[in-house]
């Protein structure tokens, strides 16, 4: 028979971004505070994942897509830079699927609820993988 596994990893977006604590300001800028072209910290995180846990990888960007004032934008635009510099090199059954769902954005919304959204990538991502 066949069989398929599940794993989730939750953690901060592999590129080099900082974010400044401070009591006077909630909500600090973010900054990409170092350039990578060849993107080998985020690279090599991949290549880590899919030595644990093969392919396919799916990938789920839960941060914010919409904003006044760009935050969370700017390390989820150079995330998917990242990863799309990764797949570049890979076979094409190996490469990491991009998904993003702005969580904060789902999350205030009627339609679709956070849940349906999780929901329409869980069946996009079994789609996939049969």
């Amino acid at each position: 028979g066949a069989f398929a596994a599940f794993v989730q990893v939750r953690g901060s977006i592999p590129t080099f971004w900082t974010q400044e604590t401070s009591v006077t300001m909630p909500k600090p800028p973010i900054v990409l505070n170092r350039v990578d072209p060849t993107y080998a910290a985020s690279r090599a995180h991949v290549g880590d994942l899919l030595r644990r846990y093969a392919a396919p990888l799916t990938v789920l960007d839960l941060t914010k897509h919409n904003e006044k004032r760009e935050r969370e934008m700017v390390v989820s635009r150079e995330f998917r830079r990242a990863l799309d510099h990764a797949n570049a090199s890979m076979p094409e059954d190996e490469r990491v699927r991009y998904c993003a769902l702005d969580f904060s954005a789902a999350s205030k919304s009627a339609r679709p609820t956070v849940l349906e959204g999780l929901g329409d990538v869980a069946a996009w991502t079994l789609d996939a993988t049969g």
